[in-house]
């Protein structure tokens, strides 16, 4: 038995051919898969296919380059999404860690987006 422990099969490059995807793997004995997310769609996608497919489990995050789009209200979505029981990890990132540094300084907006100064 295989566990790839971290995949994306949430991305459109995969959408619609993830039944397939899982099948061919399967043949090279890949039994289980933790299929991660790192914004609100992945997220979302990964804890579809974890409801859809028993061998696959979710892991959610908050990927470095969304940094600029994290605030309070992603952060309660998170939260709120751990609850999920197909959630078996959530991926350090230190968005949470940034947000409250850039709240500090007075901005209120969270962190800034990359195209933007800081």
């Amino acid at each position: 038995m295989i566990f790839d422990t971290h995949t994306h099969l949430n991305v459109s490059a995969f959408e619609g051919e993830e039944k397939e995807v899982i099948a061919r793997a399967k043949e090279l004995a890949v039994t289980r898969f933790a299929v991660v997310g790192f914004d609100t769609d992945t997220i979302t996608r990964s804890l579809e296919l974890s409801e859809e497919f028993k061998e696959v489990v979710s892991i959610i995050g908050w990927h470095p380059t969304e940094a600029y789009r994290y605030n309070i209200e992603i952060e309660e979505w998170l939260q709120e999404r751990l609850t999920h029981p197909q959630v078996v990890a959530m991926g350090g990132n230190g968005t949470g860690l940034l947000l409250e540094r850039f709240n500090a300084r007075g901005t209120g907006q969270g962190v800034p987006s990359p195209n933007r100064d800081c």
